[in-house]
């Protein structure tokens, strides 16, 4: 046999594998990947706002903490349940990433509309 014929068989095999996989459930105290993504948007405009301040703040793990707590409750989510669902996720690396993907295209919508604000201003 041919090792184009083995690659083909072998492609072929994994394409009908694939196609009879049941979709996975998500767990129900997971959030659903728009929820994340807004989640994770906040959590990133956070973290951008820590590191901001880092020389500015006296108690700079206070100041974190308490932001995230800020970012936790506007989700109605706690500490815990976004670890639980940080995990999940990153369970799943392809998953993971198109989360990022959202929120890097999220974010980079906030940003083009905050500079055109400030071009109206001007």
């Amino acid at each position: 046999m041919k090792i184009e014929n083995i690659i083909s068989a072998l492609l072929l095999f994994y394409i009908l594998c694939s196609c009879n996989m049941k979709e996975e459930r998500m767990p129900d105290e997971i959030l659903n990947e728009k929820e994340m993504v807004a989640l994770m948007s906040d959590m990133q405009l956070a973290e951008a706002i820590v590191k901001l301040q880092v020389n500015r703040v006296d108690s700079t793990s206070f100041f974190t903490d308490s932001l995230f707590s800020q970012v936790f409750k506007k989700h109605n989510v706690s500490k815990e349940k976004f670890k639980k669902n940080f995990d999940y996720y990153n369970s799943n690396p392809v998953l993971m990433e198109e989360i990022y993907n959202q929120v890097i295209e999220k974010l980079s919508e906030e940003q083009a509309g905050l500079k055109g604000e400030v071009q109206k201003e001007e």
